[in-house]
């Protein structure tokens, strides 16, 4: 089952605030939100993954590799629908 945390849920796990949230999104250190109406969250698996890597020392340049990752096994996991 797939859980989603919200960004300030995400930002409370970094213990970081907004600034350094976008900074690290935009170096892609962390993945980009996903939009849902007027709320902004991100998969709780990927956000595991980030912590587990900064855990582990990965350098930036390793984690922005598993951010990539991440992001594109957002799109494999959503089927393609066929056009009429």
């Amino acid at each position: 089952m797939l859980s989603l945390e919200p960004k300030k849920q995400v930002q409370r796990r970094f213990n970081i605030g907004n600034t350094q949230y976008h900074s690290w999104t935009n170096k892609g250190l962390l993945p980009p939100l996903l939009k849902m109406g007027r709320r902004s969250y991100l998969p709780s698996h990927e956000v595991d993954a980030v912590i587990r890597a900064r855990i582990a020392g990965k350098s930036d340049d390793e984690i922005k590799a598993l951010v990539t990752n991440l992001v594109a096994a957002r799109v494999e996991a959503v089927p393609q629908t066929q056009a009429a």
